[in-house]
């Protein structure tokens, strides 16, 4: 990808081949692998799971990797209806997949990177300042864990990605 390149006016397509791009200058591999879902506590609705990964290929046994949860709303899911919004006839179907860890679409690597580098910027805050921006309270455990796991995320990234490579993904991601 041109370094002059104006990143802001790229289409999504565009986008997913630029980052696919970089993952193969940088000798980087990217795996999904699709396992059970999980139903969401607060809105019961039903999630897609997959492990995904990051894993430098050019040394081999010696390079760098990263695996982390990540997951997807059921609207990922081929069987839903976008046009009406509805899952009507498919909801059963769609949520024996997500249980079963099936029939999900893979999700793209700018994808999984995109929320990645989201959150570990989210957790390279103070935790007063994320609470602040998120509307989070301090006090709370939740929001806590939360921050932390943001944290967790920025460290995992830093083992694959330095900070040169996480500010050209983010630029190209920035309207994704």
């Amino acid at each position: 990808m041109n370094e002059t390149a104006n990143y802001d006016e790229m289409t999504t397509e565009q986008q997913e081949e630029a980052v696919n791009e970089c993952l193969r200058d940088w000798g980087l591999e990217y795996t999904a692998r699709q396992v059970p879902g999980k139903q969401d506590k607060e809105s019961k609705n039903w999630q897609i799971a997959w492990k995904v990964g990051f894993k430098k290929t050019t040394i081999p046994n010696q390079g760098a990797t990263m695996e982390t949860d990540f997951y997807q709303g059921i609207g990922h899911h081929p069987k839903y209806n976008h046009r009406t919004f509805r899952l009507v006839i498919n909801h059963d179907a769609i949520v024996g997949d997500a249980q079963r860890g099936t029939g999900g679409e893979k999700p793209t690597p700018a994808a999984v990177l995109s929320c990645l580098i989201m959150d570990a910027r989210a957790g390279s805050q103070t935790f007063q300042s994320w609470a602040d921006e998120f509307g989070c309270d301090t006090e709370s455990r939740k929001a806590e864990n939360i921050y932390k796991a943001c944290q967790v995320i920025a460290d995992e990234l830093a083992k694959v990605f330095n900070g040169t490579k996480i500010e050209k993904l983010s630029a190209i991601l920035a309207q994704y």
